[in-house]
């Protein structure tokens, strides 16, 4: 009786849903998986820690009553950005 051996199409197919699904399982047992939502605020710095408390807590309240998620799994970044790093309009924020 002749041997049937896969093709490589068909070992190719195999391996792909063979890591899919351990990449799958690894990712449920990872705790630092990326929570979703994640928000990115970039501003000019210069803002107090009470400011950036003040907007995060507005941002979060927000998003969990318009997206239907919780506040833990909200995410936010500040990023300061320096007036001379940013520019609008071909010119730079701090040469105006």
């Amino acid at each position: 009786m002749p041997r049937l051996t896969a093709t490589p199409r068909l070992r190719e197919h195999s391996a792909r849903r063979h890591v899919t699904a351990r990449l799958a399982a690894l990712l449920s047992r990872t705790p630092w998986r990326i929570p979703m939502p994640l928000i990115t605020v970039q501003m000019y710095e210069g803002r107090t820690v009470d400011q950036k408390r003040e907007l995060v807590a507005a941002l979060t309240e927000a998003v969990v009553r318009i997206a239907k998620t919780t506040p833990e799994a909200t995410q936010i970044i500040i990023q300061d950005v320096p007036r001379h790093n940013w520019a609008s309009a071909g010119k730079l924020a701090s040469d105006s």
